[in-house]
């Protein structure tokens, strides 16, 4: 039996306010990378929205509570790895 693996491109790593913002931020990525044609491989931490993380497979999305992301650095585990920083996107009128 032959195995797959594919190895993340990109991580994509943001910070929430709440869960229910969490929560939105996590739907609303995921209908748009289906909409751009990425499969969606796995979802974990929805109920609980502390830490969501969206496997689309070249891309992975972690979506912290900000606590939560400052309690596990992630971006430390990649220190060596090149950053591409966005900030924050301007708020919707």
């Amino acid at each position: 039996m032959s195995r797959v693996f594919l190895i993340a491109d990109y991580f994509v790593i943001c910070s929430c306010d709440s869960s229910v913002q969490a929560k939105s931020v996590a739907l609303e990525i995921e209908e748009e990378l289906e909409n751009l044609g990425f499969c969606l491989l796995g979802k974990e931490g929805i109920e609980a929205a502390s830490w969501i993380l969206l496997d689309f497979g070249s891309v992975v999305v972690h979506i912290f509570r900000e606590e939560v992301r400052k309690f596990y650095d992630i971006e430390n585990l990649w220190g060596d790895a090149r950053s591409i920083s966005w900030g924050r996107a301007p708020k919707r009128k």
